[in-house]
């Protein structure tokens, strides 16, 4: 029932779905708790790092109850986990957001390493993943962004990646946007917008093969299991496939003399 989203856009609540469990229930809670604390003490609340669904529903919830204002940053533009911050008055300076970057270098041989990898070792220190943002990986390791009450335990105590030795250090500054690894531009050409048909596409499989991983539970699209591979992406989506990757549809282009639909995808 999407009646008490009535403000939202006829598109935006197409798409939009209203809490679905109790954990949603909950951090929807948790969102007008922050909004309250903020007007009651008139400083800037943070929460922690939130993916894409949660930063959804967060907007909804402070929509739909007139709270105060309120922004999202995860330390650059395009990043996917951001924290929330709401504010009464002036909204808080870059230095001011509860988060710093970790620059991660691996030693030898750790090439190979993987976003797993990595948010592997950090939970194995005991670091829930609501305290960690983007992990951007890069030639010689990776940068993190971590909660502040993390960041110097993730420096002293993460000595190794499985069995590849690393470095963590802090970052004096958030890092500028030709600093950050640059996810890769795709261009494919598809029979429609359904999910399988783009996944078909970006993985170089059949048709049917990608119906099949979307059936099996292991494809999201914006932070939301699909199951239905008849599902239609639209521009601004992203597409996580468990164990693949992530890709993000920037942009539907114009169509061929066949009719097929160009598109731009970002692969990250």
């Amino acid at each position: 029932n999407n009646r008490p989203y009535a403000f939202l856009s006829r598109k935006l609540r197409k798409k939009f779905l209203p809490p679905r469990t109790p954990q949603e229930q909950i951090f929807c809670k948790q969102v007008l708790t922050l909004a309250a604390r903020s007007e009651k003490t008139t400083r800037p609340c943070f929460s922690s790092f939130l993916d894409e669904r949660q930063q959804q529903l967060a907007r909804a919830q402070l929509a739909a109850n007139n709270a105060t204002q309120h922004l999202f940053f995860g330390g650059f533009d395009a990043a996917e986990r951001k924290v929330l911050c709401v504010y009464l008055d002036e909204p808080p300076e870059l230095w001011e957001w509860p988060f710093y970057v970790v620059r991660l270098r691996w030693k030898t041989g750790g090439a190979t390493l993987t976003h797993r990898d990595y948010l592997g070792a950090l939970m194995g220190l005991g670091i829930e993943r609501r305290c960690l943002g983007d992990l951007l990986l890069c030639e010689d390791g990776a940068y993190l962004f971590v909660v502040s009450t993390q960041a110097q335990t993730v420096c002293d105590e993460l000595l190794s990646v499985g069995r590849v030795s690393v470095t963590a250090t802090l970052c004096s500054e958030l890092p500028s946007e030709h600093e950050l690894p640059q996810p890769e531009q795709k261009t494919i050409n598809v029979a429609s917008l359904r999910v399988d048909a783009v996944l078909a596409a970006v993985l170089h499989t059949s048709r049917s093969d990608a119906a099949a991983l979307v059936s099996s539970g292991k494809v999201m699209v914006s932070h939301l299991e699909v199951g239905n591979p008849s599902f239609l992406m639209e521009e601004g989506d992203s597409l996580t496939v468990r164990g693949v990757g992530k890709f993000r549809l920037q942009q539907i282009g114009g169509e061929s003399k066949k009719g097929r639909l160009f598109l731009s995808l970002l692969q990250y």
